[in-house]
């Protein structure tokens, strides 16, 4: 689907849209730019973007291939259960703002808001909770993590005006399955400005500044 800001992109395999990804930045990588993931550091990202480092490839662990399996079913059942939007997908797609062409996304589907005809951002999550620690980090928000991710996706398609994070949560005592729930997160675009306008300029700089040019930044430490 085409949206002025961004250039769209529908390649025509997996590993096409794997290697795709090496040319910018992508929305899971976000968090990272700013030192907020759990799972990457911003030194370790740059070090991958110039090629001085391979990615770690899990898309062997069960987590991440039932992901996979998952989301067109989530997909279609949010479809169901919202008729107020029109869903749309595409296979393999790739956005690419304009202004910034390091800049990436590959979403997980974009809704068309049937009663205004604003566009909006589908992004389905599957987690397993086995904490209340992890449970809390979705209690009446998402992870800060998920959250970048959004933001990014904002970024690099202006005219997505809000977003829904679609996240199946499954909730564990030790390794029983005690239940399941669906949970939809709406975020409005013009409620999150300030922060936006933030990661935008962090990624620009870690793109300009550090890969560009070769400078690897400061590892950026989490808060304690």
């Amino acid at each position: 689907m085409e949206f002025d800001g961004a250039f769209f992109y529908q390649l025509n395999t997996r590993e096409e849209w794997l290697k795709h990804r090496f040319k910018g930045i992508g929305g899971s990588e976000a968090a990272a730019v700013l030192g907020l993931s759990k799972w990457l550091f911003n030194d370790t990202l740059y070090r991958i973007k110039v090629g001085l480092e391979t990615p770690q490839d899990i898309s062997d662990k069960d987590f991440v291939r039932y992901g996979v399996m998952a989301e067109p079913h989530l997909r279609a059942l949010f479809a169901l259960d919202n008729p107020q939007f029109e869903v749309i997908y595409e296979e393999n797609n790739s956005y690419v703002n304009k202004e910034y062409p390091f800049l990436l996304a590959s979403l997980d589907g974009i809704l068309k808001e049937k009663a205004t005809g604003r566009f909006g951002l589908y992004e389905g999550k599957t987690t397993n909770i086995f904490s209340k620690t992890a449970a809390e980090l979705w209690e009446n928000k998402i992870p800060q993590n998920y959250y970048m991710q959004v933001l990014h996706y904002f970024i690099v398609i202006p005219q997505l005006e809000f977003a829904v994070v679609n996240a199946q949560l499954k909730f564990y005592q030790g390794t029983d399955l005690v239940k399941t729930e669906i949970r939809p997160y709406r975020l409005e675009r013009k409620d999150y400005e300030d922060d936006i306008a933030l990661l935008k300029r962090a990624e620009i700089n870690f793109w300009q500044n550090n890969v560009m040019r070769r400078i690897e930044p400061a590892r950026i430490l989490p808060e304690i």
